[in-house]
Order: C-alpha cells, then sequence, then structure tokens
C-alpha cells in the first residue's frame, strides 16, 4: 500500500517539483498539500504543470493523514513545526536546510538563524536515497541534500563505480617524497 504523503510549501518551486514527482511515484500517495497562500484552490490551477493532480487535492492548511510530511519550506521553518508531527507519529524529510548540519552553534554562521530545535540534529540523517537507502530506511528525520551537494555526491559516486579508488584520500606530493599517486582509470569504452 502506498505511503500517505504530504508536501508542506507545495505552491513554491521545490513544492512543485516534489508534489510532480510524487504524483508518479507507485510507492507515494499525495494526500495533502499545504502552504499559507492559495488556500482552498486546486494544486493543479496553483501548479499549472501538475495537470494530472486530482481535482480534491486542494491546497490546505494541515498535512491531513499523512504518514510522511516532506517540507519544502524557507530556512528555520520545517525546524519549528517538525516536533508536532514527529509527536503524531508522522516522519519528515526535509528538503530544505533545516536539519543538514549536525552543530547547532552552525546554522547561525552559514543560514543566519538560531536553530530552534537543536535536540533533533542528532537524530536526522542526511543523505541521498541513492547512496544512503540502508541509513535512511528507520529514520524519523531525513535531510535532504542541496541541489549542488547532491550533483557532487552523485557524480562522486559514479565516478567511484567506473574508476575504483578515486576519491581514496592520498598525500600531497609536497608532503613525502613516497606519497601515493592517484589511482588511473582505465575508460570502459575503447575510441577507435
Amino acid at each position: 500500500m502506498p505511503a500517505r504523503v504530504a508536501i508542506v510549501g507545495a505552491t513554491g518551486y521545490a513544492g512543485g517539483e516534489l508534489a510532480r514527482l510524487l504524483l508518479r511515484h507507485p510507492e507515494a500517495r499525495l494526500v495533502a498539500a499545504v502552504a499559507r497562500s492559495h488556500r482552498g484552490e486546486p494544486l493543479r490551477t496553483v501548479q499549472p504543470h501538475l495537470h494530472d493532480a486530482p481535482d480534491d487535492l486542494v491546497v490546505g492548511a494541515d498535512v491531513a493523514d499523512a504518514e510522511v510530511v516532506f517540507s519544502a519550506l524557507p530556512a528555520g521553518e520545517a525546524a519549528k513545526l517538525a516536533p508536532s508531527w514527529l509527536a503524531e507519529g508522522r516522519r519528515l524529510v526535509d528538503i530544505g536546510s533545516d536539519f543538514r548540519l549536525r552543530d547547532p552553534l552552525a546554522y547561525d554562521r552559514w543560514y543566519g538563524y538560531t536553530h530552534p530545535t537543536p535536540g533533533l540534529l542528532a537524530e536526522a540523517v542526511y543523505g541521498l536515497t541513492e547512496l544512503a537507502r540502508a541509513r535512511l530506511a528507520g529514520a524519523r528525520v531525513i535531510a535532504n541534500p542541496g541541489c549542488y551537494t547532491s550533483t557532487a555526491r552523485s557524480t562522486r559516486a559514479c565516478a567511484r563505480t567506473a574508476c575504483p579508488g578515486i576519491g581514496t584520500p592520498r598525500r600531497s606530493p609536497r608532503a613525502s617524497a613516497r606519497s601515493e599517486t592517484m589511482p588511473r582509470c582505465e575508460s570502459r569504452s575503447r575510441r577507435t
């Protein structure tokens, strides 16, 4: 049976793209689209690219009976709402920045706000599903990497598959005359 999911921040760009993916996912059923604006309007009207969204999926104020809440909110907002969702037994996938860092003091430096729920940072599991599926499976709070990090991690994973040993730490040539060298990567397809 598909998981019942809600998107909080469904009227923004990231929320709309998330809705597009979830509406087509065979193991998810989008039961709530939450936002401060456009309440009462069908999601397909607010996000015209979602023309296949059901007419009864309207923008509302609560996550209904969702088991999993996807947050596409501005920095600092998901962390304020997370405790109530978790207390209700829901899981949270934050595609924003609220649970990406473990150190609560780093939020002020990097994002310009004091983290409202620092106790949840240690519980949050950070990772791309494609690369960290086992670690993410049982997590209550999932911190999704941002677009730059996702690109870098995906590229690195592909490179490691094609070129075993790539990304392995090595000593700088300046540190030692007998430093290790980067492994050679033999192309799998040879040009003729």
